[in-house]
C-alpha cells in the first residue's frame, strides 16, 4: 500500500542501467522460506551488493522497491541513475520525490536479482521488496503452513491442483479485482498485500456503503506510507462482498487520509493460501477456506 504507483517517471525509464533490465537467476528455481508476518505485513530477508548487506524488507506487490538506509550508497555495488530522481504519490495522496539508484545484485535466498532499481526514501521501515522484483516469478503465500514460496514457474507450486482462479486484471504489474457490494455497486480495487488490512476505501466510497448500516466500529489505527506513520481514527464494519457473484467476508474500512481502493493481506488470510502468477497474469486462492482446512 505504500505507493499508488501513479508514477510520473516509470521504473522502466528512470531506474535501470542503460540497456540492462532486472533479471532473476538461476533461470529455473523454487525457493521456500518461513512466512514471517508482523503487524506491518510480510517481511523478507534480503542481501544487497557484493558485501551482502542484510536488510529486512516489507514484501509489497503494490510498491516499487525502496530503501531508507544511506549505508547502501557506500556498498560499492550501487550507482545513481540518470535522470536520478522520482516523483510519485503515496497511498494517502501525498506527493513525494527523491533519488533513484541501481544495485548490481540483491539476494533472496539462493535467487539473485541483477540490476535492481530502487528509490531512496526516508521512511519508517528499512524499505520494501517491491513489484519490480516480485513480478519476476510466481508466489504462493501459504497461511496454513506458514510458508512463502517463490518459483520460476507455476508447475513448481503443488497447491495449484486445489486452487480456484480468482477473477482479476493485470495492468503492467498492478493487479485489479472487481468487487460487488450490497445494493448493486461494483468497484475495482488494487490487490495490495503490502497493506495489512482487509478492504480500504476513500471516505466517499465508504459513506455510500454505510447508508443504513447499523453497526460500525471506530478505533485508532496506524496508517503508514513511505514518508510517515500516523495514528488515525479508522471506521470499519464487517460485510459480505462479491467477486463475480461469489460471496466473501471482508472488513471494510476508511480513514481521513485514505486515497485509494485497496484489498489487502487480512482479506486473503481467510484462505489457506493465495498464489500470484505474474508469468501467466493470474491469481488463485484455495478452494476451501482456511478454517475448513485446519
Amino acid at each position: 500500500m505504500f505507493f499508488s504507483l501513479l508514477l510520473l517517471s516509470g521504473l522502466s525509464g528512470c531506474a535501470q542501467h542503460p540497456g540492462a533490465a532486472t533479471t532473476a537467476l538461476p533461470i529455473r528455481f523454487k525457493l521456500t522460506m518461513p512466512l514471517h508476518i508482523t503487524p506491518q505485513g510480510i517481511i523478507v530477508t534480503t542481501y544487497w551488493g557484493r558485501s551482502g548487506l542484510h536488510r529486512e524488507l516489507l514484501w509489497d506487490n503494490d510498491s516499487p522497491t525502496w530503501i531508507n538506509d544511506i549505508a547502501l550508497l557506500d556498498a560499492g555495488s550501487v550507482m545513481k541513475n540518470l535522470p536520478a530522481f522520482y516523483s510519485t504519490t503515496t497511498a494517502d495522496g501525498t506527493r513525494i520525490k527523491g533519488e533513484v539508484y541501481t544495485c548490481d545484485t540483491v539476494g533472496l535466498g539462493r535467487v539473485i536479482f541483477a540490476n535492481v532499481p530502487f528509490y531512496k526514501i526516508s521512511g519508517p521501515m528499512q524499505g520494501a521488496f517491491g513489484e519490480n522484483l516480485i513480478s519476476k516469478g510466481v508466489w504462493e503465500i501459504n497461511f496454513n503452513k506458514n510458508i512463502l514460496t517463490f518459483a520460476s514457474s507455476i508447475d513448481s507450486i503443488g497447491d495449484i491442483e486445489g486452487a480456484s482462479l480468482l477473477p482479476s486484471n493485470f495492468s503492467d504489474n498492478t493487479i485489479w479485482i472487481s468487487f460487488g457490494f450490497k445494493g448493486g455497486r461494483t468497484k475495482p480495487l488494487q490487490l495490495d498485500l503490502g497493506f495489512n488490512g482487509g478492504m480500504l476505501l476513500p471516505s466517499k466510497d465508504f459513506k455510500q456503503l454505510t447508508r443504513g448500516q447499523a453497526h460500525t466500529n471506530k478505533q485508532m489505527q496506524s496508517f503508514s506510507t513511505p514518508g510517515s506513520t500516523n495514528e488515525l481514527e479508522t471506521t470499519s464494519f464487517l460485510d459480505t462482498v462479491f467477486i463475480q457473484k461469489v460471496p466473501y467476508t471482508a472488513v471494510i474500512s476508511t480513514n481521513k487520509r485514505a486515497a485509494e481502493r485497496l484489498i489487502g493481506l487480512e482479506f486473503f488470510q481467510q484462505f489457506a493460501y493465495v498464489i500470484l502468477d505474474y508469468k501467466s497474469r493470474r491469481v488463485y486462492v484455495s478452494k476451501a477456506s482456511r478454517s475448513r482446512m485446519e
